[in-house]
């Protein structure tokens, strides 16, 4: 029974020593052009920008469409006024309410 003990005690003393130390990594030196770049002469004139041709796109009323039934086997689904998931008619004189964390 100490021998176990004795072999745990000295493992979680060595998991929580200090890391080892870390080398540290020599810099990087600068490499110096030997040459000097040219510079060469820029075009101080501006483009021309041409004017838009183009005839913006005019506004046309669409004609509402019917709201699709959806339905699940036969009942109707949809939302009511308090943003509840409905199944079924929604002015059915009874009403079941279900408190639930995954809806």
């Amino acid at each position: 029974m100490a021998r176990p003990l004795i072999l745990v005690v000295v493992i979680m003393l060595v998991a929580c020593t200090a890391s080892a130390p870390v080398a540290d990594m020599p810099s990087p030196t600068a490499v110096v052009p030997t040459t000097t770049p040219s510079t060469s002469p820029t075009s101080t004139t501006a483009p021309t920008v041409a004017a838009p041709t183009a005839a913006l796109p005019t506004v046309t009323a669409v004609p509402a469409t019917a709201v699709p039934v959806v339905t699940y086997r036969g009942a109707l689904v949809g939302r009511d006024a308090n943003g509840a998931y409905t199944l079924g008619d929604p002015a059915a004189p009874l009403t079941l309410t279900d408190y639930s964390d995954f809806l």
